[in-house]
């Protein structure tokens, strides 16, 4: 049974001659999670995570024989993603790389990291995790959407009288500042708090501070086009099951907490334009 989570899974490999572009890995995982694979090898196959919103996860996989390749692969498709600023959860799956490595991608980048040949039951329970990372990312740019579309309903008059209700000031000093009565100030204050979805100056500044607490992480361009594709299985209406723990730091499993393009992973994007094309 599939389980349920509203984001989805971008399954990203390399192409393989004369075969899909689905492995057995991901094939066998599919019965458990919304994944849609898809084969990487130019600039243009990106085009289908870059249009996402935030909230889904993306596994970028590498099955080359040589670590070292399968390292700078991974290193390449890690900086491709951030530059997109649609802030998916990363995960990773490769070849021996390097624990140096795999810290510094978790410090920069990643979500988590596992080996080509860990157990499906390691791979379930770190997907787990990602899922409800990118729910709860999904959930706040929901919420962000929501307040935006709030606060862009105001008009220029009732921006100026809910700037100086935050600044304290009462309604009739308003009224001789903007040179109207006080009946238009109440009015124009009764309609922001519609506006803003409360009855009360509490409620419409608790709103306004949540709002620029998420215009911090969403504030950026973002793609028009939603994330929840109709792609792969999809969940029941089971709940969401609980966390996956985390594990320690080895070359097996690694998590991290954030993920944030770097100068440096941009820089390594740029370096490595043309690498995807040699890696598969």
């Amino acid at each position: 049974m599939t389980e349920t989570y509203q984001s989805t899974c971008f399954w990203l490999t390399s192409p393989v001659p004369n075969k899909d572009n689905t492995n057995e890995l991901s094939k066998r995982l599919a019965s458990l999670f919304r994944i849609e694979p898809h084969q990487i090898a130019t600039d243009a196959d990106y085009e289908v995570l870059r249009r996402q919103l935030p909230g889904h996860v993306v596994v970028l996989e590498t099955t080359g024989a040589d670590p070292l390749t399968s390292a700078e692969c991974l290193s390449a498709r890690i900086s491709k993603v951030l530059t997109f600023g649609n802030k998916p959860t990363i995960i990773c799956i490769g070849n021996r790389v390097p624990t140096a490595l795999i810290v510094d991608w978790m410090l920069q980048s990643i979500f988590a990291y596992a080996e080509i040949d860990s157990h499906d039951g390691r791979v379930a329970e770190l997907l787990r995790a990602a899922f409800v990372k990118a729910d709860s990312v999904l959930s706040k740019f929901e919420r962000f959407q929501v307040l935006n579309s709030r606060k862009v309903s105001l008009t220029p008059p009732e921006k100026d009288v809910l700037e100086m209700i935050l600044e304290g000031v009462p309604n009739k000093t308003i009224a001789t500042k903007l040179s109207v009565s006080q009946r238009t100030i109440e009015a124009r204050r009764h309609k922001l708090y519609l506006k803003m979805g409360s009855k009360s100056l509490p409620g419409v500044v608790q709103s306004i501070c949540e709002w620029k607490e998420l215009a911090a992480q969403f504030g950026g361009p973002t793609p028009s086009q939603p994330s929840r594709s109709s792609g792969g299985e999809s969940g029941g209406d089971s709940a969401r099951p609980p966390r996956g723990s985390s594990a320690g730091l080895n070359t097996d499993l690694v998590h991290s907490s954030e993920s944030v393009a770097t100068p440096k992973l941009q820089a390594t994007a740029r370096q490595h334009q043309q690498l995807d094309a040699n890696c598969s």
